[in-house]
């Protein structure tokens, strides 16, 4: 979300390109003007390249199933949606990520900058967070919400568990708690896709992080 640009001053002129200026706007004195004290241009300064950052976050997906009978015919459905697992649910990527792509696409804000379009704290995150998108990715033949941040800096320790923290409101009370609500239609039937889910299983974290988590497992065997 930057919009910086570099001003430029009369002093900062060489004589020659002075002169040339005073020559242009008819003066023979810059403090007969106020381009003694203001810029005479502002040049846009280019947008660093951006960088990617992945978070994962575990998913919690029910389903309501278009059939409803079982192996021998007989109605086999009691009202209520079933989850079905983080293996299985590889299965509805491509579906699944369409339907978030959809949700995050309601006004220009959005399809330019994600969720950041409604992070309004004036943190520093900002400056340094340019976007951030939803997604679900296969990790480990486990289907994972991922928020992929286009960042124009690395982001500091307490940075990071800010821009962490507030994609938890986001995917508790925000964004995921409407999209959560409206069903992600597959061939197998409707899914409802929980980006949050309450209890200490819940976390969010880097791809280093998810890698140190993985290796402490191998440890352990």
């Amino acid at each position: 979300m930057r919009n910086k640009t570099f001003e430029i001053y009369f002093s900062d002129l060489t004589p020659a390109a002075r002169q040339e200026f005073l020559d242009r706007i008819g003066e023979t004195d810059i403090k007969n003007t106020n381009y003694d004290v203001m810029p005479i241009a502002s040049v846009p300064i280019p947008e660093p390249e951006l960088q990617e950052i992945k978070l994962y976050s575990p998913l919690r997906i029910t389903i309501d199933p278009k059939d409803k009978y079982d192996d021998g015919g007989e109605y086999d459905y009691d009202g209520e949606y079933s989850e079905i697992s983080a293996h299985e649910a590889v299965h509805y990527q491509h579906e699944i990520n369409e339907f978030l792509t959809f949700e995050l696409s309601t006004d220009e804000d959005e399809l330019k900058y994600g969720l950041m379009a409604y992070y309004h704290e004036n943190d520093g995150v900002k400056d340094k967070v340019k976007s951030i998108a939803v997604s679900v990715e296969e990790m480990d033949e486990k289907l994972m919400g991922v928020a992929t941040l286009s960042v124009y800096e690395p982001l500091d320790t307490k940075e990071m568990e800010l821009v962490k923290d507030y994609l938890t409101g986001q995917n508790s009370d925000g964004f995921g708690e409407g999209a959560e609500q409206r069903p992600v239609r597959t061939n197998a039937g409707d899914l409802y896709v929980s980006l949050w889910q309450s209890g200490r299983d819940f976390t969010i974290r880097t791809e280093q992080e998810m890698s140190a988590k993985h290796k402490n497992r191998g440890d352990e065997r």
